[in-house]
């Protein structure tokens, strides 16, 4: 079986989405699934600026178009943190509570996240996976400055969406990063991180 070669395409207004070629098949062989990624950009001017809806205090929030019916919510969760929910299509959501799950430093989000998506039989890509970058914080003299960076995987399905891995980039290679991608529909969601 032949696998298309894809590239990551980003995303036009609103999270349109590319596609790589289907692989060609054996006559009469159900079709190979189509794996593609796509990209969200969460910098500033790409995201819809709202408050957060039934909270006295007005939290601001940022609302990302995803793709395939989903988007994200990027939200402050404590000093110096934020956090990134997964509403569904039919408007479910899933918080990915990453101050809790991949690090309890102060951290940013990178302004890029990735979805992995597949198509099965024809239909249209649905994603599976979500991948984030965190840039950690942890020098109070200099907050400015990125002292770790993590990667943290996320799967998505019907019933929801959460954190399946969580890794310190230098350790991650490309190929564990793929592996790690793919393999998130079957993995179990990460344990909280102890306090």
């Amino acid at each position: 079986m032949r696998q298309s070669n894809v590239t990551l395409a980003a995303l036009l207004a609103f999270g349109s989405i590319a596609c790589g070629d289907r692989p060609k098949a054996d006559a009469g062989a159900p079709p190979a699934p189509v794996w593609t990624w796509a990209e969200t950009d969460l910098q500033d001017g790409r995201c819809r600026n709202a408050i957060e809806p039934n909270d006295p205090n007005d939290t601001p929030i940022q609302l990302c178009a995803g793709i395939a019916g989903y988007a994200l919510v990027v939200r402050p969760v404590a000093s110096g943190r934020v956090s990134v929910d997964v509403i569904s299509p039919a408007n479910d959501t899933s918080a990915l509570a990453l101050p809790d799950i991949v690090t309890r430093q102060m951290f940013g989000l990178d302004g890029m996240v990735e979805w992995r998506l597949v198509s099965d039989t024809g239909e249209a890509p649905h994603p599976i996976a979500l991948v984030l970058r965190l840039l950690e914080h942890r020098d109070e003299a200099r907050p400015e400055l990125v002292t770790e960076t993590f990667v943290a995987v996320a799967k998505i399905n019907s019933a929801g969406a959460c954190i399946t891995a969580r890794n310190v980039s230098p350790q991650l290679d490309s190929g564990t990063l793929q592996r790690a991608v793919d393999s998130a529909p079957s993995m179990p969601c990460v344990a909280t991180l102890p306090p």
